[in-house]
């Protein structure tokens, strides 16, 4: 006997959502297991109105890129939800912050614990080619340690060369 295209399809998408389930799960308990060894607490969760990929905030986001607003998006969410919270991209969880010690471990004092989805770094890489912005391990090292010394406390305390360009705007 055979099966119908319908039924192979449903049985498909059946298997296709339980395999993303047991991912979401296994991914949580993961992550909870790293925060509880590092006495993190568990962060807020983006109230997402479809849980599993995610999908509403895609659309939401691509819907701000559209208008121009993303900036002004991110940052009503950021007031609303809380300086850190996770969200699920495309069925990914992902921990989006503007927490100025959570950004210093994940740039400078912990960036090896930190990784780099390689869906951001295959799309920035179009952009940008291969650089400080969307590489990690030894080459973002190895780039950082080169940009280092521009970066100095004289020479960031010094805002008069750009006094020009940002009393324009």
């Amino acid at each position: 006997m055979t099966s119908s295209p319908i039924c192979m399809f449903i049985f498909a998408l059946c298997v296709l959502v339980a395999y993303r389930l047991f991912q979401l799960i296994l991914q949580r308990r993961i992550s909870n297991a790293k925060a509880r060894d590092l006495g993190c607490l568990p962060p807020r969760r983006y109230p997402h109105k479809d849980p599993l990929f995610g999908l509403d905030l895609f659309f939401e986001i691509n819907k701000s890129l559209k208008k121009g607003s993303l900036s002004v998006d991110n940052q009503h969410r950021f007031e609303q939800i809380g300086r850190t919270f996770q969200v699920n991209t495309l069925g990914t969880a992902i921990i989006r912050t503007i927490e100025p010690e959570n950004l210093k471990a994940i740039l400078a004092t912990q960036f090896d614990s930190f990784g780099f989805e390689e869906l951001r770094k295959n799309m920035s890489f179009d952009l940008w080619g291969k650089g400080i912005l969307n590489s990690d391990g030894a080459f973002w090292a190895h780039s950082r340690a080169l940009i280092r010394p521009m970066f100095n406390g004289a020479q960031i305390a010094d805002f008069e060369p750009f006094r020009a360009h940002v009393d324009r705007s």
